[in-house]
Formats: C-alpha cells, sequence, structure tokens
C-alpha cells in the first residue's frame, strides 16, 4: 500500500525515468487538465494500463449518462464525507465540552470541600474560645464577646 501526495508530484523532465508508482501519480494528479494533454499521452505510451484508463476515462467522459452517473455518485461521495466530517468535528467538541465540563465539577467538589474544612475550622475555633471563656463569662456575655448567637454558645457547653 501506498499513500502519495498528489499535489507534492512535480512534472518531470523524462517520464521514462520514473517508475509505474510515479507514472500512476503524474496520472492521477494531472488527469483533468487540459493543459496537460500532452504529459498524459506520454505516460499512455510509457505504460499500456495508463493507456487503457485514459480510453476508459475518455469513453466515460464522452456518454453523457455515464457522466451523469459518475458526478452523481462523486456528489454523493462528497456529501458523504462532508457529513461525517462535520459529525468528527461536532464529537470532538462534545468532547471537548465533556471535559471542560469534568473539569469544572471536579473544581466545584474542591472548592466545597475546601469550604466545609473551613467551615470545621471556624467551629472548633468559636467552640474552643466557648470553652476557655465559660469559665470567666456567663453564656450571653460570651454571646456579646464572639458576636455570635447565644444559642450557638449553648451549644457547645
Amino acid at each position: 500500500m501506498h499513500y502519495v501526495e498528489l499535489k507534492k508530484m512535480k512534472e518531470p523532465q523524462d517520464i521514462r525515468k520514473l517508475d509505474g508508482l510515479s507514472k500512476w501519480t503524474l496520472f492521477f494528479n494531472d488527469v483533468s487538465e487540459s493543459n496537460k494533454k500532452r504529459l498524459i499521452e506520454e505516460l499512455s505510451k510509457e505504460m499500456e494500463e495508463i493507456h487503457m484508463a485514459t480510453e476508459i476515462l475518455e469513453r466515460v467522459s464522452a456518454d453523457d449518462r455515464a457522466r451523469a452517473k459518475y458526478e452523481s455518485r462523486l456528489k454523493w461521495i462528497l456529501e458523504k464525507n462532508t457529513i461525517l466530517n462535520e459529525a468528527e468535528r461536532v464529537r470532538k467538541r462534545a468532547e471537548e465540552a465533556e471535559k471542560k465540563l469534568q473539569q469544572e465539577m471536579l473544581r466545584a467538589e474542591q472548592e466545597m470541600l475546601r469550604a466545609e474544612q473551613e467551615s470545621q475550622r471556624a467551629e472548633n475555633a468559636i467552640r474552643g474560645s466557648v470553652l476557655v471563656l465559660k469559665g470567666i463569662m456567663n453564656p450571653k456575655n460570651i454571646a456579646e464577646t464572639l458576636n455570635i448567637d447565644i444559642k450557638e454558645v449553648e451549644k457547645y457547653l
């Protein structure tokens, strides 16, 4: 199996020095170019297979019905590829959006955990302060000093 980038193929000085793959590459790249007719004729002389392909292509091109079928099929293939490419782009965008959403959810969970930890530290600080002050103040004075509700103070006593 060969992968060939047609657009990178340059017209050679002497096509007789090319290997078969290079000749086919030139044929596929230039067969539809009207100004490359001479090159296609030379390739046809060099390789019988290319000569046969050129004849078939000319026959198909000359037959309106065959050309219409070919163009219809080509249009269908192009539309199908467009739809598949668009579906792939949409799938990738959806995956990216899902990944972003997961990252945001993870950040939110971490933020909630930090908030819970901070709340626990504040509650522990209040509890400690209430316990220290309970021996020297009444609950009402403790609540006023710590600027908290009396019920909070009573909860820790």
